[in-house]
This record gives structure tokens, C-alpha cells and sequence, in this order.
């Protein structure tokens, strides 16, 4: 948080904060005549990389090793990842299923879950600054 300070100091109109700071002590310290843009950093790496360490690597590998076709395997952990992002709308939760089959079909023509990775992530970088977006557009 000391660093906040410094930024705001220097000028800065729009103050990045990351997840070791919440939010309402990073406002406390930087004012709110400034944006921020906050807890970036789990949205955009950890959930990611859990999430395909999990489903596109994991369990992939085991639904294979059990002799499941990859596409029955891409399907249950499309399915399941679905289960996991319950907090959308229908629109949004089908809209992860398919990305789900689009990260399992990377996986399968690549064999490695780095691809999985970076599509991952991009995607919640993109979803994450269009809220911030909507956000700062609607204040």
C-alpha cells in the first residue's frame, strides 16, 4: 500500500493494484477521484492455471487413461468446468461449456496445456477489462 501513495503522487490517473490489496484500503489511500484497476493477478493467471492444471491436464489425462474417446472426455470436462461457473445466466454458462470443447480441442492438437493456458487467460484478461470498462462508463 505504500506504493499507492507514491503513485498517486506522481500523478497517476489510473492506479493498478494487485491482490495482496484490497480494494477499500487501496481507495482509503489513493482517493477516489482516481480509477482503479484492482486484483487483476488471480482473475488473469491463478484461475487459469488452476482451472487447466485441473480439467484440460488432469482430467483429460485420467478420462483417456481410462479409455475414454478424447471428445467423450472433452464433453465431461466441458460439462463439469460448466458446474463450476454456476454464478452466470444460462447464456454465459453454455457460453464456458463451449469454450471448455474449444480448450480441450487445443489440448488434444497441441498434447501440452500451455495453449489452454494463454487462451485462458486472455480470455478473463478481455472479460476483465470490459467490466472495468462498463464499470467506469456507468459511475
Amino acid at each position: 500500500a505504500a506504493l499507492l501513495k507514491l503513485m498517486r503522487e506522481a500523478g497517476g490517473d489510473v492506479i493498478g493494484v494487485d491482490w495482496r490489496v484490497s480494494l477499500d484500503e487501496a481507495w482509503d489511500v489513493v482517493g477516489h477521484d482516481v480509477a482503479l484497476q484492482g486484483n487483476l493477478d488471480p482473475v488473469v493467471l491463478f484461475a487459469p492455471l488452476f482451472e487447466e492444471l485441473f480439467f484440460r491436464g488432469f482430467l483429460l489425462s485420467a478420462l483417456e487413461a481410462v479409455g475414454a474417446h478424447q471428445w467423450v472426455g472433452a464433453v465431461i470436462s466441458a460439462a463439469l468446468w460448466s458446474v463450476l461457473h454456476l454464478q452466470y445466466d444460462l447464456y454465459g454458462i453454455l457460453s464456458i461449456f463451449v469454450g471448455g470443447l474449444l480448450l480441450a480441442a487445443a489440448r488434444f492438437s497441441t498434447n501440452s496445456i500451455l495453449p489452454c493456458f494463454a487462451m485462458h487467460s486472455l480470455t478473463n484478461l478481455i472479460a476483465y477489462v470490459e467490466t472495468a470498462y462498463r464499470a467506469g462508463a456507468s459511475a
